[in-house]
């Protein structure tokens, strides 16, 4: 905060910031308010200064920042407390703005002003203007907004009650691709895969499905107990993550009240150490549709052989888990895989269940229309490239090379594409099977910037997957000789 000028003859300088009016008096007082002093106010300002309830505005709000005579200690923290509260009905943005001054000068409350309004009526106030979040709270007012809202099921899962139905295929796409399509795997992958899964190989294809209307007994009827279940947030936060939770939670809550949802912290690791937090109603109320995997953290854990294993299945059991859902991509379902083989044998009572989840849109198949994270992924870049094609059409200067998440897939960088539309978008799978080379990468852009730029167009956007390198021929061989290298200095 800067001083008056010096040779500035003023007893008195008015800092404007918003709709606030920061005050620097010369006997060393300062004092946040929303209107001038009295003594300067004309006839509008004082209309302005005019209590919420009379004219349908804010009412007249002032801090007073004090240093403290010499000798006297600093304000308690009852005080502080109370100021913090004052202040965030002003706005944490004027609060910090006057608070900046050197010296850390004492808080007192200017109670001439703001008596008639009570402390949770500012607050009340501050946060149904839409102001800045509140100081003691963790959420924003479009957060809020979102907590509220109700997700939309799938009809096998929007129903009253649930049966599991085994043997073929109900719908004939996907009884097509298990016989001839991308599920049917060669004779020889199959062998593998029975060798490496001997336990739970074979099990027979199980769709949910909407059950009888039976509320106690029979077939596909809601058993009412209590349930115990696991869940484990892992790799990358991808948007849905919480609304799984939720999901998990809404419905075991709903076969019992006194069903629990233990989460595990920071991933498989959280397993391993039996780190976890039981959740209640009140916490995952806290969570609903909002996005980051900040409830239970996330983590990169695997598992590294038959001791991680052991462990987890003695947490599982420790905790008497009827099942344990593992949110992850491609390798934290790997993990799943190892741990529903390692369960099926040593703790049969506890089911493993594996959550699509990737915005690299890498797990796909027709059992799995989209992972969670990907559609919301998608539209965030595309709407982040369009703006940037604004830009470059302002300036037609300027070329933007844009990289899109994608290590091994480049279906987000396609999608992107799509709703964009580039100039020239790299797909790594197509790099790969044309066997093209550093330098072929690089003519092909540079023929496009000399093609524009006959046409008289100095810009352009360029889309690129991150995972661009690994396609390259040559980048594939170095790389390969690299992790040798390394693999073999580690040995």
């Amino acid at each position: 905060m800067a001083y008056p000028p010096s040779g500035v003859d003023a007893d008195k300088t008015n800092l404007r910031r918003g709709r606030s009016l920061l005050v620097v008096t010369n006997d060393n007082q300062y004092t946040l308010s929303s209107t001038p002093p009295e003594a300067e106010q004309t006839e509008t300002q004082r209309e302005a200064s005019r209590p919420l309830h009379a004219r349908g505005g804010r009412p007249v709000r002032k801090l007073s920042f004090r240093r403290p005579p010499s000798g006297v200690a600093a304000a308690s923290c009852r005080e502080v407390l109370g100021m913090t509260r004052l202040a965030s009905s002003v706005g944490s943005q004027n609060f910090g703005f006057g608070g900046a001054f050197y010296g850390q000068p004492h808080l007192s409350r200017d109670l001439s002003s703001s008596s008639a309004f009570p402390v949770h009526q500012r607050e009340q106030r501050a946060r149904t203007h839409l102001h800045s979040a509140d100081l003691f709270d963790r959420t924003s007012p479009v957060q809020k907004a979102r907590q509220a809202w109700t997700c939309t099921l799938p009809a096998a899962l929007d129903a009253d009650t649930h049966t599991l139905v085994s043997g073929p295929p109900l719908d004939a796409k996907v009884k097509e691709a298990f016989e001839a399509g991308p599920l049917a795997q060669p004779p020889e992958v199959q062998k593998k895969l029975e060798a490496l899964f001997p336990a739970t190989w074979g099990f027979e294809y199980t769709e949910v499905a909407p059950g009888p209307v039976e509320v106690d007994g029979g077939e596909g009827s809601r058993q009412r107990v209590v349930t115990r279940i696991g869940i484990v947030l892992s790799g990358g936060p991808a948007p849905g993550g919480h609304n799984v939770i939720a999901g998990l939670h809404d419905f075991v809550k709903s076969r019992h009240p006194d069903s629990v949802v233990f989460g595990f912290m920071g991933g498989l690791d959280g397993v391993l150490n039996k780190k976890y937090k039981v959740l209640t109603d009140e916490l995952m109320n806290q969570y609903r549709n909002q996005g980051g995997f900040d409830m239970l953290w996330s983590g990169r854990g695997k598992v590294n052989g038959e001791e991680d294993l052991r462990k987890a299945k003695e947490v599982c059991e420790s905790l008497e888990l009827h099942g344990l859902v593992l949110v992850g991509g491609d390798g934290s379902n790997s993990n799943a895989a190892l741990l529903a083989e390692f369960m099926q044998v040593h703790l049969p009572s506890c089911a493993v269940v594996g959550v699509p989840k990737t915005i690299d849109g890498d797990l796909k198949s027709p059992l799995i229309e989209a992972s969670f994270g990907f559609d919301t992924a998608a539209k965030t870049y595309s709407e982040l490239i369009g703006n940037l094609c604004t830009d470059i059409n302002s300036s037609q200067t300027t070329y933007h090379f844009v990289r899109v998440m994608g290590r091994s897939a480049s279906h987000l960088v396609l999608e992107c594409a799509m709703q964009t539309r580039p100039n020239l978008v790299f797909i790594g799978e197509e790099v790969d099977a044309a066997n093209m080379c550093l330098a072929d990468i690089v003519k092909q852009t540079a023929d496009l910037v000399i093609e524009r730029l006959h046409a008289g167009k100095r810009y352009g956007i360029i889309l690129l997957p991150e995972g661009l390198i690994e396609f390259i021929p040559e980048m594939k061989v170095l790389i390969k000789e690299l992790n040798e290298v390394l693999s073999a200095n580690d040995g």
